[in-house]
């Protein structure tokens, strides 16, 4: 249904594909999958080096961030960001990735 409306979508989390860097060629349009930000710093870091060491790769961060849950934290956050811009990465809208990657 959704490849009659639209270009991409982004996955779910089924476990055997969420968590993935997503790398040229390799990317299936309607299922996008994502790297959650719950999973921790050593989780998400591990990602941000594979995509790093291979040279080129789209991570798509996800979180769900409620008061009542205890992994979200500004710091935490940051940490995310000044690491994977540190690493050379750039922030892009998920139409470029799709552009770029799909």
């Amino acid at each position: 249904m959704a490849r009659r409306y639209f270009d991409y979508v982004i996955g779910t989390g089924i476990p055997s594909r969420a968590g993935k860097v997503l790398y040229p060629g390799e990317i299936d349009n309607y299922y996008i999958t994502r790297v959650s930000l719950e999973y921790g710093w050593e989780y998400v870091k591990e990602r941000i080096d594979e995509a790093y060491e291979n040279g080129v790769g789209w991570i798509v961060f996800s979180s769900h961030a409620r008061p009542d849950y205890t992994w979200y934290s500004d710091e935490y956050c940051r940490q995310i960001i000044e690491y994977t811009l540190n690493r050379g990465f750039k922030y892009i809208t998920t139409e470029e990735g799709v552009e770029r990657f799909g």
